[in-house]
Order: structure tokens, then sequence, then C-alpha cells
């Protein structure tokens, strides 16, 4: 479970926190018995389910997404093309991004990682306040690692042979090499490389195949060839965002199904005179396949308690429906696991108080001397959850709103 994501001198973000702690004073009367889940519990700590981001086009919300991205991709390690400093700060030579979370029955972690164009310059892992290692430009602290048959000595060897490149530059983290090579070493490297390359899931657009929504679906439920199972819980939601499917078949007839599972789609509407009628998956509108897809990576997700991460999530939706999807992760029935939805988009018909409370709306905005800035509407004095803060964001009360004029 994820509590908080900084960014620094990103894309168009100088500074940024993004908060996921639950920021109302107080717990709302018998939440323990609400359907709707107000927040997420995990040793002590309370985070949001869902987080939702709001604001103008060209104010950043994408680049917080993007920032994401590219701290998973850091893991895999160092490229030139993942340093996308401020260009219109040009004083800051580093981009440095950080991220809280709490893991069960090891307590609360920190991970930073700071770069250039060549190199990793810092990386920092605690847990519970305690450093487990450091690295600080040249200067390298392993002590947290070590053990019997890991000494000082050895730790040192395998950061120069394993994280430096020919030329002495750290290019491959830390976390990444311990936690792939010495999985025993450290269990708390383990976990945190787990939930950074496994469970933070991003995808910076919402234009998910068939395909995609099949495979994260199939392997969340832990069985990679049992295209059957995962498609009956897809459509098993499809059809109750009522898209005017009466019923759905796998039926994997064809050779090429195999590579485009919608070749062993058939879907099934009633004609004038109430009978059924058969379509081929790609004959269903461009909503409906996106749902589809969306719904096997959200399904995925809530089954494994991932942290979701997706840009434009109403692209080629109703707003109806991307908010049914968004409700699953606020679903005491459907979110067991702590699973976590962050989303941008622009529909502000998901600004609706029965669905987001005021800890799960982030208004960003962006000016030349701050850059891109998030605030929640729990920042905000006066703005609660019964609040009508949807007519207060589009009358511009939070900004995040652009004045066009043609």
């Amino acid at each position: 479970m994820l509590i908080s994501l900084t960014i620094k001198n990103f894309r168009s973000i100088i500074e940024m926190d993004l908060p996921l702690t639950y920021g109302e004073a107080k717990a709302p009367n018998g939440y323990m018995e609400l359907a709707t889940l107000p927040f997420l519990e995990l040793n002590g700590q309370r985070a949001v389910p869902v987080l939702g981001l709001f604001g103008a086009n060209a104010s950043g919300k994408s680049n917080i997404i993007q920032a994401m991205s590219v701290l998973k991709q850091l893991l895999g390690g160092h490229s030139p093309d993942l340093y996308k400093p401020n260009k219109l700060h040009r004083d800051m030579q580093t981009t440095a991004l950080s991220v809280c979370g709490v893991i069960s029955d090891l307590g609360m972690f920190s991970y930073s990682i700071e770069y250039d164009a060549t190199e990793i310059l810092r990386e920092v892992l605690t847990c519970e306040g305690k450093i487990i290692y450091e690295q600080n430009r040249t200067d390298v602290m392993l002590s947290g690692l070590q053990k019997k048959y890991y000494g000082n000595d050895r730790l040192q060897d395998i950061y120069r042979v394993e994280c430096l490149n020919r030329e002495g530059r750290h290019t491959r983290c830390i976390l990444s090499r311990i936690a792939l090579n010495y999985a025993g070493l450290n269990p708390v490297v383990t976990a945190v490389y787990k939930v950074l390359n496994d469970e933070l899931d991003v995808h910076e657009n919402n234009q998910f195949s068939n395909k995609e929504g099949l495979n994260a679906l199939m392997a969340a439920l832990g069985d990679q060839e049992d295209v059957q199972r995962a498609f009956s819980k897809i459509d098993v939601f499809l059809r109750k965002l009522d898209l005017g499917i009466q019923r759905m078949e796998y039926r994997p007839d064809s050779a090429t199904a195999i590579d485009n599972p919608s070749e062993a789609i058939r879907t099934y509407h009633k004609d004038d005179k109430g009978e059924e009628v058969e379509f081929d998956f790609s004959d269903e509108s461009m909503g409906t396949r996106a749902a589809f897809g969306l719904l096997g990576i959200c399904l995925a997700a809530l089954h494994t308690g991932k942290m979701l991460v997706i840009d434009e999530i109403d692209s080629s939706l109703h707003s109806l429906l991307a908010a049914e999807i968004i409700r699953l992760f606020k679903d005491r029935r459907y979110n067991k696991n702590n699973a976590q939805l962050i989303f941008s988009a622009h529909n502000t018909d998901l600004l609706d108080r029965e669905l987001l409370r005021v800890s799960e709306v982030g208004i960003v905005n962006k000016n030349l001397k701050r850059g891109s800035v998030l605030k929640r509407l729990s920042d905000f004095k006066g703005v609660r959850n019964v609040t009508n803060f949807r007519k207060q964001y589009l009358e511009g009360r939070f900004s995040g709103i652009p004045f066009p004029y043609l």
C-alpha cells in the first residue's frame, strides 16, 4: 500500500508531493460496516483507495503518471531518455523520485532515487526509519544488508560489479540487483522491489486491448492457460454496465484466437423481434471494447492488491461507465486486498460527492514560478464531503480549469 510520492524536476514539475493518505480529520461513523471503503488500513496507516487527478490540459496530470512510470523503469536500469528535467528552470540539474508505503509485517518504507542524464547519483532505502542502504555519489553505505557471509567488503564488491558500468557510473539500481540476485539477503529489499516492480502497474493511456485485459487477469488468477475463467469474470462485470449485450461467449475455434482473443469472442444482441443476433466482438463499439480491456486490468489489480495508475481513464468511456469501474476500488466486496487506483480524467461528472471523497480528488494547476502543483480538496478550507465540489470546480474555486477564448 502506497501513501505518498514526491517528484522533483520532472517535466513541468519542479517539486510536488502526491499524498495518498486519508486526509480527513476523522473516520466516518460506523465506517467498518460501510459498503463503501472510506480508506484502506494497514499497520495503523490509512490510505485512500482512489485518487483522481483533475485539471486543465497541460497542467501536468500526465507528467505525474509518467514520473511513476519512470520510477518503475529505473528499476531495470538507468537510461538517458529517462531524464526529463524541467526546461524552464535550468538551474536544476537532477531529478529525484521518492515513494513511501506500508508493507504488512515489515512496516513503513521509503525509497528514493536521484539521477541525471548519465547515472544514478543517490539511492536510499529505509524501513521504519532505519537505513537499509544508502548510495550518495561515491559514498556507499551497505551496513543494513550485512550478514555472516556478506560483510562490507563483499557487499562493496557486489555493488561495484553489478551496479556500476565500465566507466564506473552507477547505472543499475541496488534495489533490483539485490532483490533479483540475492533475494535472501534482506526481506525489506525483496518486498519493496516486489511492490515497485510487480505491484505498481502504470499505464500512460487507457487503450487496453482485449488481449491485455485477459492476460492481466489470467496472470492475477495464477493460471496463464485458463482463458475461459478470465473471460467469464470480465463478462459478468461487462454485462452489468448495461451496454446492450444480452450475453457473450468465448469460443476459441480459430488459430488466430490465441494471438487475438477478440477473434474468439462472440456477443449477442436481440433484434426487433426479440431474437438473438450473433456479432463478432470487433463489431462492438470502441467504448465496449475499451471497457472489456480496462475491466480485465482492474479486476487483476483488485485480485492481487496492486497499485493501478491510469492516464485518462475516461477515454472512450461514458462517465457513468468510468464511474462504475472506479467504484470497484471503493467497494468493500471487491477490494479485499488493499488495491489502489490513481487516475487522471477531464470529465467532471466523475467529481461526484457520491463517488469520490475530498481526500480522493487532486486538483493540478501550473504556473511559471512553481510549475505543476497539486492540492487535494481536503486541503481547501470549507470543502466537505457533502459539498457540491463539482459545481465549485466548474466555477473556478479550485482553479484547475481552462478559460478559453476563441
